[in-house]
């Protein structure tokens, strides 16, 4: 097929456009994000060196005209599915959710046994399903507390910026949110003033909250919450597990 030069001038010209507009686009979108600080270019696209590979990878997956937390969860959940994981369920401001949950068999008494669960999604390489660690005392809620430690420890490694942690132990919860920075001050001691059972394991899960953005938030329990339901299952295979 032949053109005439101003047929190939005006393509060339058009193309040449498009490109700057698309360019535009992302660099506007990428600005946003970075200036909310939720991301950084390598968090979520690691293997990415250029403009021009990055505005490819955007217009593949549709995102120029959506929000920069929209453009976080999309461009992770591309990642994730480039890894050979199913993808990963975010919240409203682009943590990862992930559930967990700590089970003891025999709980409180002789032989128990425990183990932690953490469910990021289905067939997820990063789910946790393992026998409580170290020297803590085999309890339930001992094994809550390293299960969430265990999911903060493995979206490190997984270069996760946040994540949503939601448990039905409201122990724990509370715990982290509200008792632990009055323990603190208080040398780790109660309101009562007796020593904070639990000490070791909060310690061990601020240590492993430190640099994320994590959040926690209660779910019930046993109510057909599916990741609930799944955390529980691994936490349990994990307490099968424990020596």
């Amino acid at each position: 097929m032949n053109f005439s030069l101003l047929e190939l001038k005006h393509t060339k010209h058009h193309s040449i456009l498009k490109q700057q507009q698309a360019d535009c686009s992302l660099a506007l979108i990428v600005r946003s994000a970075l200036t909310r600080s939720l991301f950084s270019v390598q968090t979520f696209c690691p293997d990415v060196s250029s403009t021009a590979a990055l505005t490819q990878a955007a217009f593949r997956i549709q995102i120029l005209n959506e929000s920069s937390t929209e453009l976080i969860q999309k461009m992770a959940y591309r990642k994730g599915s480039a890894s050979g994981s199913s993808g990963y369920e975010y919240d409203s401001e682009g943590r990862t959710i992930v559930y967990t949950d700590g089970s003891c068999l025999n709980n409180g008494r002789a032989g128990a046994k425990a183990g932690v669960g953490a469910y990021f999604g289905p067939d997820s390489k990063h789910n946790i399903s393992e026998p409580l660690r170290g020297n803590a005392r085999p309890t339930n809620i001992n094994a809550e507390l390293q299960a969430a430690t265990r999911a903060c420890e493995q979206a490190k490694q997984a270069n996760m910026p946040g994540i949503r942690i939601r448990s039905d132990s409201e122990f724990m919860i509370k715990g982290v949110n509200e008792w632990m920075p009055k323990w603190e001050k208080n040398d780790w001691t109660t309101s009562a003033n007796k020593p904070v059972e639990n000490k070791s394991q909060f310690q061990e899960l601020k240590n492993a909250m430190s640099g994320m953005d994590v959040k926690f938030e209660h779910v019930p329990a046993h109510s057909n919450i599916h990741g609930n339901e799944m955390s529980d299952r691994l936490a349990k295979a994990g307490a099968e597990k424990y020596n």
